[in-house]
């Protein structure tokens, strides 16, 4: 005699119990999985910068210990060479220009198609910015080149970090402007959103890149990450005493003030 075998079905409240129980699960896992990932891409970040580092002090050994131009006009406005093209020869790495967490888009690899476009630029925005106190920018003509034996403190200087575009004035992270030009995570600090600002540009402003902070290459070429709040407060430290602008000279008044984006006096 064959007996017949039944199969229970689950109950509604069982399904329910199953499903709730999935979602707490998914709710506790995901932020863990989120997180695992950023702090994977703040950690490949992190080596880019190394890597920038590297061709910065290879490029000095070239160039008698002076750090490379921000941007360069081979005339007039015209003809721009940016930092990333000056070490390229030492690097040979087009992508450590791109931060792995950044809001820009994709693109070829050069940096010639239109900057009014739904990209904006696949380097020159989005990912890192050079000091320009540190690294001139040529139509500030007041202000000079300089040198590593010049700055005053290179372990605790800036010279490069997650910015939205590839030039940083001490300023322009206090009171950001534009499209791009605005330090990660200021708006959680309460600066406020400038007008025009590219809408894959608003999550990296209001809530950073990394954690609420970014990474930074040093005058010295060692790199690590800073809360943005850090960044934002030595910025500021300049502008509280009145600089408007980067097109001055090292003897500048303003220049007496120690902040990590000055590098003519002890900031530590």
């Amino acid at each position: 005699m064959q007996c017949k075998r039944t199969v229970k079905a689950f109950t509604l409240i069982e399904l329910l119990v199953t499903i709730a129980i999935i979602s707490i699960l998914a709710a506790i896992l995901f932020p863990v999985f989120a997180r695992a990932r950023e702090n994977a891409r703040r950690a490949s970040c992190l080596g880019n910068f190394k890597q920038i580092g590297l061709g910065i002090m290879m490029y000095m050994q070239d160039y008698d210990d002076t750090y490379p131009s921000c941007t360069r006009y081979l005339s007039g406005t015209s003809g721009t060479v940016y930092y990333y093209q000056e070490i390229m020869p030492y690097v040979k790495n087009y992508e450590i220009f791109r931060c792995p967490s950044s809001s820009a888009g994709s693109g070829p690899a050069d940096s010639s198609y239109d900057w009014s476009g739904p990209n904006y630029s696949y380097v020159n925005a989005g990912n890192y910015g050079a000091n320009r106190v540190m690294m001139r920018i040529s139509t500030d003509v007041n202000s000079v080149y300089v040198k590593l034996s010049a700055v005053a403190s290179p372990s605790t200087t800036y010279l490069l970090m997650d910015f939205g575009i590839l030039q940083i004035s001490p300023q322009r992270v206090v009171s950001p402007v534009a499209a791009s030009e605005y330090l990660p995570g200021v708006g959680a600090l309460g600066v406020p959103l400038p007008a025009g600002t590219y809408d894959r540009f608003v999550s990296d402003f209001q809530n950073g890149r990394h954690f609420g902070g970014v990474n930074v290459l040093f005058a010295d070429g060692h790199a690590k990450w800073n809360k943005s709040s850090e960044v934002y407060s030595e910025a500021k430290k300049l502008t509280d005493a009145g600089m408007n602008n980067t097109n001055k000279g090292p003897t500048d008044p303003i220049y007496r003030t120690p902040s990590r984006w000055n590098p003519w006096v002890d900031n530590q």
